[in-house]
């Protein structure tokens, strides 16, 4: 299971009815991101709409980490408008939330 949030914004709680509406937008993004989360370290990839993936990056839980993550996701989509960047977060116990 995934939890989908755009870059910066998370989703409001809604269910399958959240989930449906924010998998039907990830062909409209300007790219997306998984998450792989862990307790003291996540590692994400950007795919940008049409391009390879970015390499992998991984992060600490902490807020200069969640701030490298943020400044790697824009370099990696330069000019993109936060709300086209389709980020999931696999929902693994309470790491992801």
């Amino acid at each position: 299971m995934w939890v989908w949030v755009t870059l910066g914004v998370p989703s409001a709680p809604g269910g399958a009815h959240d989930l449906l509406r924010q998998a039907r937008r990830a062909p409209r993004a300007a790219a997306c991101v998984g998450v792989d989360a862990g307790k003291f370290a996540h590692t994400l990839v950007v795919r940008p709409t049409g391009q390879p993936d970015s390499r992998p990056l991984s992060f600490p839980t902490t807020r200069v980490g969640f701030e490298q993550a943020v400044a790697f996701i824009r370099q990696q989509v330069p000019g993109a408008q936060t709300a086209t960047v389709l980020v999931g977060i696999e929902f693994a116990g309470n790491y992801g939330v």
